[in-house]
Order: structure tokens, then C-alpha cells, then sequence
């Protein structure tokens, strides 16, 4: 199980106006990668006016724009139909971006009756009546128990929260959301490699086969190499190197 929440700047999730909430959700996924841009700003580039940011595919256009690669993609969903649906949200939309250190900027419709309940510790926040909004979320609890996606929400206090991914899929429906298409590289474990090389450092280029020694040294290993030069120099504790022929 593993909980993983991305870093921003929390000083700057609130919006500065009553309509900003989009743009203040790409600042947010914009602060994640370490770029600031003011709200205004944003604001201009997504059309975003009184009546709000049109739909998500702007937003994505203004993280693009600040992101190496166009990483950000748009989803539509005019319903979440069936479990495989779900899933692709959680393992494409949340885990994949969360995983690469990208945020993913939500269209939520929450009415009377489903607004977003805290969990794990948090508290919910104030909305009333039927919330159109935009938050970020910029972070997953994978716990089988009860899945979690963290929520930077602009527009309400505790402006950071946990909400179950359950309902989160439930608020995005009619709208939509964009999230980082990225694919993240496969770890390599270097491990065995990098304790061949320290034992070839040590013991010669040819010590695998049983060549013990280094040219340079005069066919010596390191450790003899050292063991000479501490005995030439009358180091306390140095002596000739051990005969590997002796039991």
C-alpha cells in the first residue's frame, strides 16, 4: 500500500477571485513542476471570465505550453459507465500522472447530496447548493480499502483534503479532466553491476577468470598494491602481501 502526495506551495492554492478556480488548479500543476505563474496570467490564456474557465481542454493548453513534451491531455466524460472505465481513470488519469510528478486538474459537478466528504483525518469543505468547480489533485492512497485521491480545492477551506476516489469518479461526470500522458521510465537495478565493477577496481580487469592484479600496480591487486607501499614506508600495521597459494 502507498500513499503518494506531490509538493507545491500550499500559500497558493486560494484563488484570488470567485471564478478563478481554474486557473488556480494550473497553478497548482504548474507549482508541482517548479514553475510560478500568477493567476491572471492563467486567467487570460484560458478565456477564463466571470462565468468561469469554459472547459479543461484550455487549461490543458496553458500547461502545455510551461511543459517540456506536451504532456497534458484532455478526457471528456460525459458518464462513467462501468467499472473498466473507473479503472482506466484511476491507473491512467491518477496514478500514471501522480507517479510521474504530474498534478491532474478535475472538472467537478457537485450537487446537493455529493459534495466531497474528508477523509483520512480530513475535514470536508463548505460547499452548498450545486459546486461547478475546478481542483487539482496532487496525490493517491492505494490502500485496497478505500482508494484516496488528495485534493488542492481553491475555492474552499481546508483548501487541501482527502476525499475516496469512489466519489471523486462520481464529481467528474459531465465534465471532464486533464492529466499527464507520460510514461515513466523503468527503474534499472544497478546493483550487481556496480559490485562487479568495485570488485574489478579491487582486484584487476581479470579477476573474474581468476587473474588477480593490475599492470599499473605491477601485478598486484589494490589491497597489495597498498600493503607494499605501507610496509616501503614503515607504516605501523603494513607488511608484504598475503600468499593466496597458502590455505
Amino acid at each position: 500500500m502507498t500513499e503518494h502526495a506531490l509538493h507545491y506551495d500550499s500559500a497558493i492554492i486560494p484563488q484570488e477571485t470567485g471564478y478563478w478556480c481554474g486557473p488556480a488548479s494550473a497553478q497548482v500543476c504548474l507549482n508541482i513542476r517548479g514553475i510560478h505563474v500568477d493567476e491572471a496570467t492563467l486567467a487570460a490564456e484560458c478565456g477564463t471570465d466571470e462565468g468561469g474557465t469554459d472547459y479543461v481542454g484550455l487549461i490543458e493548453n496553458c500547461l502545455n505550453a510551461r511543459l517540456d513534451g506536451e504532456p497534458y491531455t484532455s478526457v471528456y466524460a460525459e458518464n462513467m459507465p462501468d467499472a473498466q472505465a473507473k479503472e482506466r481513470f484511476w491507473n491512467e488519469g491518477i496514478l500514471r500522472s501522480i507517479d510521474a510528478g504530474y498534478g491532474i486538474v478535475m472538472n467537478w459537478v457537485s450537487p446537493e447530496g455529493n459534495h466531497p466528504q474528508g477523509i483520512k483525518g480530513s475535514a470536508s469543505p463548505n460547499y452548498v447548493g450545486t459546486i461547478y468547480h475546478y481542483v487539482t489533485c496532487a496525490g493517491y492512497d492505494d490502500n485496497p480499502s478505500q482508494r484516496a485521491v488528495l485534493i488542492a480545492d481553491s475555492g474552499f477551506w481546508p483548501w487541501t483534503y482527502w476525499i475516496s476516489f469512489e466519489q471523486c469518479a462520481t464529481l467528474i461526470p459531465p465534465k471532464g479532466f486533464a492529466y499527464a500522458d507520460v510514461t515513466i521510465p523503468e527503474e534499472i537495478d544497478m546493483s550487481e553491476e556496480y559490485a562487479r565493477q568495485s570488485f574489478e577496481q579491487l582486484a584487476g580487469p581479470d579477476a573474474d577468470a581468476g587473474a588477480f592484479g593490475w599492470p599499473q600496480l605491477g601485478g598486484r591487486t589494490v589491497v597489495d598494491a597498498l600493503a607494499v607501499i605501507g610496509a616501503e614506508l614503515g607504516i605501523e600495521g603494513f607488511g608484504p602481501p598475503l600468499d593466496r597459494d597458502q590455505d
